[in-house]
This record gives C-alpha cells, sequence and structure tokens, in this order.
C-alpha cells in the first residue's frame, strides 16, 4: 500500500486508499494488503521465496524508502547508503521491513536510498550527458535517397570513364 505503515495512511488524498485499492483491482496486479506492516513484510518475503524457484537468495536491492522495506524501526536509520554487509544490530522487533529481515536471514543487501550522494561520494557521474533538445535528435528524422539522382550520377561517371578510354 504505501506510506505509513504501508497501509496508504496519511496520503494527499482522503480517497487515495480507495483509488490504489481500485486501480490494482482493474490491472489485475498482485496488491498487497495484508492490512498490517508485519503482515505486508511476510507476504512480501513469501513471493520472493516463490519468485526464487527454489533458488537461494543472495542479495537484496532496496531502492527507495518503502516503508515495508525499512520496517517500524528506526534501526533502519543507519543503513549505509552502499552495500551493507552485515554488522549491524538487528532489533528483534516484529516490524523490522525487509532490509532487515533479509539481514538477519544473512543475504547481502545493497541500499540505494539517496543514489545522487551516492554517485557524488563514488566520483560517479549521475547523467552525464547533456539530452539533445526535443526534436532535433537523429530519432526524429528519416533518411531517405534520391535513387534518381544516384543511378544518373553513376551513368554519368561510368560515361565519363568510357569517354575517357576511348580518347586514348
Amino acid at each position: 500500500m504505501g506510506d505509513n505503515q504501508d497501509q496508504a495512511e496519511g496520503m494527499f488524498f482522503q480517497d487515495s486508499k480507495k483509488i490504489l485499492e481500485d486501480i490494482a483491482e482493474q490491472s489485475n496486479i498482485t496488491f498487497i494488503n495484508t492490512g498490517s506492516l508485519i503482515g505486508n513484510t511476510q507476504e512480501r518475503l513469501i513471493i520472493y521465496q516463490e519468485e526464487a524457484e527454489g533458488k537461494v537468495i543472495e542479495l537484496f536491492v532496496n531502492i527507495g524508502g518503502a516503508f515495508a522495506n525499512f520496517g517500524g524501526s528506526v534501526a533502519s536509520i543507519v543503513f549505509l547508503n552502499a552495500l551493507v554487509l552485515g554488522g549491524l544490530e538487528i532489533p528483534a522487533l516484529a516490524e523490522r521491513g525487509l532490509i532487515l529481515e533479509f539481514l538477519a536471514a544473512g543475504i547481502l543487501v545493497v541500499h540505494l536510498l539517496n543514489v545522487r550522494d551516492l554517485a557524488f561520494k563514488n566520483r560517479l557521474l549521475l547523467d552525464p550527458t547533456l539530452l539533445p533538445e526535443i526534436g532535433p535528435s537523429e530519432i526524429y528524422f528519416e533518411h531517405k535517397y534520391q535513387k534518381g539522382i544516384i543511378i544518373l550520377t553513376i551513368f554519368i561517371v561510368i560515361s565519363f570513364i568510357i569517354y575517357l578510354k576511348k580518347q586514348k
């Protein structure tokens, strides 16, 4: 669901939760709403295990700050913005979130909350090339060759070569 406690509470509009539910139902997608953060986190873990099809999950990549990933604990605030190898004290709280659940299971976590900061600290370029203006890019043009002019040019060149050979 997202937002506070992963229950769509406190979103911009009062009917946001209903809108999200309607969109999910119409889209025929997996929609996780067990009614609690703990239940939603456990449901996500089950989905990850099912999608792994019996393979061992070796890495969890967290992108952003979703409540279900961070959980209801302040312990998630201390995560480094990079590869988390463990060594953190994992609280015994039920509302740990996916990051702590994976770390507790011995699974590496790559935490990407602030990509700009991560790029800056590692001297990586972020969006290194300027995008072209809308419209002048080559994608908007179709190259067509005028076959008549090409054939005429080839004919003239061949005729000129023949003419030069006859002059010798």
